[in-house]
Formats: structure tokens, C-alpha cells, sequence
């Protein structure tokens, strides 16, 4: 175990050792026999939690001891004071808040939210049964108190209010409470502001300090991941969510939850309204369906095109837009696919309409395999069983088109549409790229941002782009235009074997090709494409170190010609032996590599026929 934290576990007559790798943040822990290693240690700190197991840290470094002993630094932050964490993060302060908040919640008295007191709607008018009422422990408020100015109140009339809700008799008496409220209070801020931020720390008054630390970390990490017009790293949190309990949009460092998103399809322009509303603080208006009340369905906004600070909210999307998707994966996920908290209802048509769910362009990076359908009314037969095997098909489709390689998700998002055509893009820049994002730029054209998402995705994409059986018609000839890959055939492999990667991409050298190279192989037979067949047939011939002429059986399953004649042949698999598409090109006087089109060894015995000449030289070309 490296340098870090060692700990013994003790809960009556089970043992546990913990020990943190100061440098990849990996943990094991071993209960009796059993070993288990992960990458998050909050995941053990809430396993903890849960058994209510005391932890006594036995410090094995000097930096460790230093930091116990002179103060905390920015990683030894202690997090309650009845446990004895020394090594964790802000997050891990959170996620400990949220746990004990939760074994609190269970025990405050029920409450009842219900359209009639948040609306005036009786509920018998409302089609959707879960946004009628709702009844439970959850320290939900009502929006007439969230939307209160604590000023009204004063400090001892706020602080009853929160110690009324979260069932707790604080007095002023602790200064940093009373710090507190005296600042949100002079900011002019109302009750349910205050009651969000605040609510996270509230069991616990000793980590209310972090507010402002935490605040300040979060601001220095969305600083931090977008440098050079790129976004790096996968897991980007939201900007903002919706407090349900404080019925109020906040920074998403305010939470401190796992969020549930919503992904719904957009109602046309007619049916859509814009609204300004206090829940975030009339910072931009809200488009939502018109027959939609936000005070009945407490669900994340989405933020319009025009408002208030305007030139803030497009810095915001160039972030924000291309890694929404990261949001839904893993999540629990709300599907609204008649629009935003509409009734669901299915009618003859409706999979087809451009307006459904599974044809808009964002909806393709909100896909989860863990999903609820929302919208769910009185009449069954809106949601008969044929129905619902109908949706869970096609998003089982969804769930797993990236295995079937780079061309299912292409057509995927073909058949989609879109406001804007660069929105088509930017819905893949979640899906198929890989450590880096390409930010949002709606003066970008849709080639130039195509050209920046080809050259984050994964090489094995990138090997499936080289076997596009075109020659492309944009700035690169080696892979498909924007243009192409939209309105062009798309190719079918049929499960292409991917190995090592045979494609990369470079900022400086340029594009470059490494594996194995025939060089020099005549192809005919391939030329006439009026035959409507497919695949085509034709001949290989290769030469061997002796001079002597082999001939082999190929074909094309594509319907664009491929003159006779020499060229030079790179393989879609670093191993020869396996190569069952050969990329036919030649090379340009500069020395790269022209792409001509796509040729195929199907029948395997003439695969190993073709190794077996040894003819096939590993080689480095670059691309054009």
C-alpha cells in the first residue's frame, strides 16, 4: 500500500483494514476474507455510514502525521465531529451530509404538497396522477413560503422556519448560524434560497464554512476543464439543478445530490411558451409546454434563447451543451416523450412524428438503462403493455447502439432532427467522444465542428471512419465528410474485429496511419457498378519477394467503383492475419496516403493465403 491513510475498522466482531493511495485515489477494504477495490472512496465512506461503524485513523506517513498534527491542509478536511475522517474532499463532506440528512428525514412529520394550495387547481383537472399531490417525510416546502423574503421574517423568525421544517431547536447562540443568516438575510435573498443552501450543512453547523470554500473549488474546476476550445474530462457535473425541497434552481455544488434528469421531446414553437419565474430567480425565461405548470411539476428547467444576460448563458453552453450527456449516464432517468410533463399518450403515427422523442437530435445522448416514463394519467389504455414494449424496445436499440460501432450511431442521428443543423453535432460530442470534449460554438459549421469531434473520438471509430468506402469530399480524404456520413450510404461491417489502433490523429503532424501495408497490389473487376449486385466481385494480385503472382477473391459491398489498376493497400486491422477490409489508395508526391475506397477478403481461407505471402510490412504513412 502507498503512502496515505491506513485505518482499522471495528464494529463488534468485524475487522476492517483501509488504506488510501495518495497518487490514483484507489481503496480496498477487507472485511473477514472478502477484498473489494474501487475507484470512489465516498462509496465506502456511505457503506460506512450506513453500518454505523467509527473510524479510527492510525496515520503511516510523515505528511500524514504532519497534517494531523500542525492543521488540516486543502486534503485532510475533518468532516463531522463524531467521526474521524482526516483524508477525504468537499464532495466526500457532502455526500457524508446527505447520508445523516437522510436518516433525519425519516423521522419529521409528513407533509403534504398538493396542487390545490401551490396552483388553485383542483386536482381532479390535472391528467397526470403524480403531479397532484405528494405526501411524504421528504422536507419538501411550499412555494408560497420559498417565495417569501426573509427580510419579512427577520433572523429569528427564518431561523424558526428552518428549525420548524427540519425538525431541530437551534439558537442564534452559534455564532457561524448567526453569521450566516445575518448575510443571507442583508443580500435580500428569500426563505427558499436561504433553505438550499443552508440544508445540506444543517445537521452538522460545523461544516457550514465549506459553503463558500466549496464554491470557490467548483468555480476552479469549471476554469480549469475547458482550455484550447476543448472540454477535458468524461464526467462533467451540471451547472445547475433543481432543489425539489427548496423548489429553487442552484449551482449544483449547492445540492450535493445525485441528480434525476429529465429528457424530453421539445413541443413545436405554437405550443411552447416562455416563462420567468422566481424558482431561478428570473435569471432567464423557462420554455415549457403552455398546458404546463411549473409549480405542479418540480422538474430541471431548460434554459431558453433569449433573456437576461444573455452573452453569460452562450459562455455557459459552450460547456454545458456538449457534456449534458454525461448527466444521464448511469442516472435514473425521467422520460417526458409527449414533451415536458405532459400526459403520455401513444397514437397511431407518433414514433414518426418529428416532434416524437426517438426523432430529436439531443435526445440521442440522454439514453440510461435505468429510466422511468413519465407523464403516467388515470386512462390504462394510454399505457397498455403493447405500448410500453414498444418504448422499451426502442430505447433497449438506444442503450446499446455504441457496440455496434460508429456508423449505428451515425444513422441513429441521421434520422433525427434538429432546429439548428449544427445541433446534430454537438448531440454526438458526448457519445462518441472520448477524454475531451469539443466545446459549443453556434458559429461553428457543421464541418468544422464534425472535424473537431473526429479528433477526440476513440481509435477504434476512427478505424471504422477509415473504411468508409468513399474518398472524402471534405478538408480529409482518409474519412467521410459531415455531408457524407449524413446524406450518403453508410456503410455495414457486421461486426468489424477491433485490435490495436490503426488510426491517429494529430494537431501538428497531421493524421497517420500505423499497421500493416501492401505495397503494391492490382485490383480489377471493380469498376462497373451498373450491376445493381451487391457485393460486387473481383481479383487481388499480389506478388511475392520471388516475383511470382497470387491471385485472390475479393469483392466490394458498396456500390462505388474502384478502377482497375495498381495500388497501395492498408489493412483495417493492425494483424494481417485477420484483415478482411483492405483500404485501396495510392501515394501522393508529398508521400500521404489518397484513399481510393474499401475492398474485401471475405472467404477466410484466402485471408490466410494473403498472410502467408508475408507481403504486408508494418508501416507509418500519413493521411490526406
Amino acid at each position: 500500500m502507498a503512502t496515505g491513510i491506513r485505518c482499522i475498522i471495528q464494529d463488534g466482531g468485524r475487522t476492517a483494514f483501509w488504506g488510501l493511495n495518495n497518487e490514483n485515489q484507489n481503496f480496498e477494504v477487507t472485511i473477514g476474507t472478502g477484498t473489494c477495490v474501487g475507484q470512489q472512496r465516498w462509496v465506502l465512506m456511505r457503506a460506512l455510514i450506513r453500518l454505523k461503524i467509527q473510524v479510527f485513523p492510525k496515520l503511516s506517513s510523515s505528511r500524514c502525521s504532519g497534517a494531523l498534527a500542525n492543521g488540516y491542509d486543502d486534503d485532510f478536511v475533518p468532516v463531522t465531529t463524531t467521526t474521524a475522517w482526516q483524508h477525504t474532499s468537499l464532495l466526500d463532506v457532502g455526500v457524508l451530509q446527505r447520508d445523516r440528512a437522510n436518516i433525519k428525514y425519516q423521522s419529521l412529520p409528513q407533509v403534504t404538497l398538493s396542487a390545490l394550495v401551490e396552483t388553485g387547481q383542483t386536482e381532479s383537472t390535472i391528467a397526470v396522477r403524480k403531479q397532484r399531490s405528494y405526501t411524504g417525510r421528504k422536507p419538501v416546502i411550499w412555494s408560497a413560503l420559498a417565495n417569501n423574503p426573509c427580510v419579512n421574517f427577520g433572523i429569528d423568525g427564518t431561523l424558526e422556519r428552518l428549525n420548524t421544517t427540519l425538525g431541530t431547536s437551534y439558537t442564534l447562540n452559534a455564532s457561524v448560524l448567526r453569521s450566516f443568516l445575518e448575510s443571507f438575510i442583508s443580500q435580500n435573498y428569500d426563505f427558499g434560497t436561504v433553505y438550499t443552501n443552508i440544508r445540506p450543512y444543517w445537521y452538522d453547523l460545523t461544516t457550514i464554512r465549506y459553503i463558500s470554500e466549496t464554491w470557490d473549488r467548483h468555480r476552479e474546476m469549471r476554469q480549469r476543464i475547458l482550455a484550447n476550445n476543448m472540454i477535458s474530462g468524461e464526467n462533467i457535473p451540471p451547472r445547475r439543478t433543481w432543489d425539489l425541497y427548496a423548489n429553487r434552481v442552484v449551482p449544483f455544488w449547492v445540492a450535493f445530490e445525485h441528480p434525476w434528469p429529465i429528457s424530453h421531446a421539445w413541443v413545436s414553437d405554437e405550443e411552447r411558451m416562455n416563462v420567468w419565474t422566481l424558482i431561478n430567480g428570473f435569471e432567464w425565461s423557462v420554455p415549457i409546454p403552455e398546458d404546463v405548470n411549473l409549480d405542479l411539476i418540480r422538474v430541471e428547467p431548460q434554459s431558453g434563447e433569449s433573456g437576461r444576460r444573455e452573452d453569460l448563458r452562450k459562455e455557459e453552453w459552450k460547456v454545458d451543451v456538449p457534456t449534458i450527456g454525461s448527466v444521464y449516464r448511469s442516472a435514473m432517468v425521467v422520460y417526458h416523450l409527449n414533451g415536458l410533463a405532459r400526459p403520455f399518450c401513444s397514437q397511431p403515427g407518433d414514433l414518426e412524428s418529428e416532434r416524437c422523442w426517438f426523432r430529436r437530435a439531443w435526445t440521442l445522448q440522454e439514453v440510461s438503462g435505468n429510466s422511468i416514463i413519465g407523464g403516467e394519467t388515470d386512462n390504462r389504455w394510454t399505457m397498455e403493455a403493447s405500448v410500453r414494449l414498444m418504448f422499451k424496445t426502442a430505447l433497449q436499440a438506444l442503450q446499446t447502439m455504441t457496440r455496434r460501432g460508429v456508423y449505428e450511431v451515425l444513422w441513429q442521428m441521421r434520422t433525427r432532427v434538429s432546429t439548428k443543423p449544427l445541433d446534430k453535432v454537438a448531440g454526438l460530442a458526448y457519445v462518441l467522444s472520448a477524454k475531451s470534449i469539443p466545446i459549443y460554438d453556434e458559429m461553428q459549421s457543421e464541418e468544422d465542428a464534425w472535424a473537431a469531434l473526429v479528433d477526440v473520438m476513440p481509435k477504434v471509430y476512427l478505424q471504422e471512419l477509415l473504411l468508409y468506402p468513399e474518398p472524402g469530399n471534405g478538408c480529409k480524404l482518409w474519412r467521410p465528410s459531415w455531408s457524407q456520413v449524413m446524406t450518403g450510404a453508410l456503410p455495414s461491417f457486421g461486426g468489424i474485429t477491433r485490435t490495436y489502433e490503426v488510426v491517429q490523429t494529430g494537431e501538428l503532424e497531421g493524421d497517420w496511419y500505423e499497421g500493416p501495408c501492401i505495397k503494391a497490389g492490382n485490383v480489377w473487376g471493380l469498376d462497373d457498378v451498373s450491376d445493381e449486385g451487391i457485393p460486387r466481385q473481383g481479383e487481388l494480385a499480389i506478388k511475392d519477394f520471388t516475383g511470382t503472382t497470387h491471385t485472390f477473391k475479393i469483392s466490394a459491398n458498396h456500390t462505388h467503383p474502384i478502377p482497375d489498376g495498381s495500388y497501395i493497400l492498408i489493412s483495417s486491422n493492425y494483424f494481417s492475419d485477420v484483415s478482411e477490409h483492405w483500404v485501396v489508395g495510392w501515394q501522393r508526391r508529398d508521400g500521404k496516403f489518397a484513399k481510393v475506397s474499401v475492398i474485401r477478403v471475405a472467404d477466410r481461407i484466402e485471408r490466410q493465403r494473403v498472410y502467408e505471402l508475408r507481403v504486408a510490412e508494418r508501416c507509418r504513412i500519413f493521411l490526406c
